[in-house]
């Protein structure tokens, strides 16, 4: 997930300080894409052990509402997020289908430049607290203890 924001902010980096030069631009799309779609890989791989550390802790396993709740979030963000880059642009001044002022532009850059990057930076910082991988081992064992016990007390029933 570091790399894959590394990635991110690099490619921000480049259309910042590239946006004169085109191809420098579009390389810089490329690379936020590159790191983008590392971020959204990671939280989907995040979700088998966010659902295997739920059934460890709670002892049973809610597998389709953690999906269900990820699903949602997502699209909840996404929509949220339209929102919000809607008003902060038209805080900034921005009208559709004209020429933008420097105080719109500043804004659309921010929009596009700025806040991506600084979320991009709070996803970093909060996976260094991500401490499942360190217990995935120990939980990987129970469970599969448990569902061992499960499985044979199933069989003696049938």
């Amino acid at each position: 997930m570091l790399l894959s924001t590394a990635i991110y902010i690099i490619g921000d980096l480049m259309i910042y300080f590239g946006s004169a030069f085109p191809v420098v631009l579009i390389a810089g799309l490329a690379v936020t894409g590159l790191g983008i779609y590392g971020i959204f890989g990671t939280t989907f791989a995040i979700q088998p052990d966010v659902i295997d550390y739920s059934e460890y802790q709670k002892k049973r396993s809610i597998s389709g509402m953690i999906a269900a709740f990820q699903g949602f979030s997502v699209k909840l963000s996404m929509g949220l997020a339209s929102a919000l880059i809607g008003i902060f642009l038209k805080m900034g001044g921005y009208v559709p289908n004209a020429t933008q002022t420097p105080t719109a532009l500043k804004y659309i850059e921010a929009s596009f430049i700025w806040i991506p990057m600084l979320i991009c930076l709070l996803i970093g910082i909060t996976t260094c607290f991500y401490k499942l991988d360190q217990q995935r081992e120990k939980m990987s064992i129970e469970l599969e203890r448990r569902r061992q016990i499960f499985n044979s007390q199933s069989a003696e029933t049938v």
